[in-house]
């Protein structure tokens, strides 16, 4: 979301796992439908966020349950946070919740 936001200048080695799949919405499309419908998000919204943002949701993350269906609407929401890095000590709490223990990060 920066103007200089590029799919060639993204480094695909940042998340290695197998189960990660990259993807480039180079028109937003993403980020503008969950931008639309916050106020749904908001009761997950991760106390250690910064805000919800504008109107466009980026620099976020949504962790959903297992049992999550994505029909018309995703439901299963576990939390949502923003910034990654502001989030980032709930997302691992939740993760772990989700997955167990993860090892730190040096």
């Amino acid at each position: 979301m920066y103007p200089a936001d590029a799919r060639s200048k993204w480094r695909g080695d940042l998340v290695t796992d197998p189960r990660v799949t990259h993807r480039w919405d180079e028109a937003k499309v993403v980020g503008t439908w969950f931008g639309a419908r916050k106020s749904m998000l908001e009761p997950r919204l991760s106390p250690d966020s910064q805000g919800t943002g504008g109107e466009i949701l980026w620099d976020s993350y949504l962790l959903y349950s297992e049992a999550a269906r994505w029909d018309d609407m995703p439901r299963g929401l576990i939390r949502w946070g923003r910034t990654i890095v502001a989030g980032r000590e709930t997302l691992r709490q939740d993760v772990e919740q989700l997955f167990g223990q993860l090892p730190r990060s040096r």
